[in-house]
This record gives C-alpha cells, structure tokens and sequence, in this order.
C-alpha cells in the first residue's frame, strides 16, 4: 500500500505535535525524595516535592529562634512554642521529641517572618493552588503523611491516604488561652492572609475526616508553618 505526499505531510505534522506536547508537558506533581533544602540559619534540612508551579518544604518548619513556655508570649514577642516544652531554653527544647518529629509551633506574627529567605508562609491564594493542582476529594487523607503518628479515624481508612508526599503530621497547637492541645489528632497550618485584627486564616487536617479544612484563629494560637516558593522566581534560586 503507498502513501500519498498528503498522507505524508499529515503523519509528519502529527508526529511534530506530539513531541511539542513532549517537550511543554510539566508534571503537577513531583514528590522527589532526593530532592532537599537547607536552612542555612540552624543547619535544618527538608525535604522538598513539587506542586504545580510552586515548590514546597514537605516538613513541618524547625526553626526555633526564641521558645517561650505554654503559658507566656504575646503577639508582639513573636511567640515560638515546642508542644509539650514549658521553658525559655532553646537548646533543651530542641532536644525534645516532639521538635524533631513534629517541629515548632508559631504565634502568626512569628510565622510571617520563620520562614528562611526566597521562601514564604503561604497565601490563601498560594494553598489554593495547591488545592486546584492536586484536587480537592479527599485532600486532607492524601497531605497527611502515612504513618502512626495520627490517631485512628477515618482519614487514615482512605485508600489514597498519604500519596502525595505532602507529609503533613499531627503535630497539634498551642491554644491562646495557653495550653497544648490535638497532638495526634489534628494538623494546623498557618496562612499569611489576614481575616481581621488579631486573626488569620489556617488550613488543618483532622484524623477522624479525609478533607482539608479551612478557617481562622487568632495571633496567639501556635500553629505549624510550610514554607513555599514559585519555581520561576530568580531571586529563589540560592
């Protein structure tokens, strides 16, 4: 069987799309455990997936400049806590197991400034487009990291549970009204949006429902902070 030259010209032209699509297509997700980032202020180092367009640390924040105990700090002392730590040490409170596996807890002013230059506490716009690459149906199983650290409930029943590399653990809070609360149970992060005076907006994730919640508390509660950075941005690039 021949070809005819516009049977040919249709397959070369064909063949060309095909490789342009090749060579513009960008994976929405890339979970990449070579992939890592160091914070040159404590010597920290994450890991680090990429969302879309955007690069996030897939570890709860370690930086730790100033800790105060459970029951002290306010919204001006930019506030840092260690979830079962009551004390002004750093270096013991970075001794503690719940700093290593679950990292720190922020006040919001404090969170604003934790993460490390080229990086920021995201935006509502920011999770947002987490949530468009990724989707929404049940986003808060596939964040969350799969291990024992939560409780059992129905987030841990999903069958997409913990495939996205996000990692996200229970690491709790610190309530403004000055106690640790949830470890186990829930995950809190912090937003940079501001909803009015003395609150912001967070994201959490809760052990016993398989979404990503979204609502608002105040300055002195201590939530977690994810870092995120644009991959095009030059001055991100360290």
């Amino acid at each position: 069987m021949t070809v005819g030259k516009n049977g040919k010209y249709g397959a070369k032209i064909m063949f060309l799309i095909v490789v342009a699509l090749l060579l513009v297509y960008v994976p929405v997700f890339s979970q990449n455990q070579e992939e890592t980032y160091t914070d040159k202020r404590d010597g920290n180092t994450y890991k680090v997936i990429i969302v879309g367009k955007q690069k996030w640390m897939a570890e709860n924040l370690r930086y730790l400049p100033r800790v105060f105990p459970v029951d002290e700090g306010y919204i001006d002392d930019l506030p840092c806590y260690v979830y079962g730590y009551s004390g002004y040490d750093i270096d013991s409170a970075k001794q503690s197991e719940s700093y290593a596996t679950y990292g720190v807890l922020y006040g919001w002013m404090a969170a604003k400034k934790a993460c490390p230059f080229g990086w920021r506490l995201p935006t509502e716009k920011d999770w947002a487009a987490l949530e468009d690459t990724l989707g929404v149906e049940q986003l808060g199983s596939r964040l969350s990291e799969k291990s024992e650290k939560w409780d059992d409930g129905n987030m841990k029943k999903s069958e997409r549970w913990g495939e996205t590399g996000f990692n996200a653990v229970p690491a709790g809070y610190r309530d403004g009204n000055r106690f640790y609360a949830e470890q186990g149970m829930m995950a809190y992060f912090w937003t940079a949006d501001k909803v009015k005076v003395y609150y912001s907006y967070y994201r959490f994730i809760d052990s016993d429902e398989t979404y990503f919640g979204h609502e608002s508390g105040l300055w002195e509660n201590g939530y977690s902070v994810r870092c995120v950075k644009d991959l095009n941005s030059k001055k991100l690039i360290k």
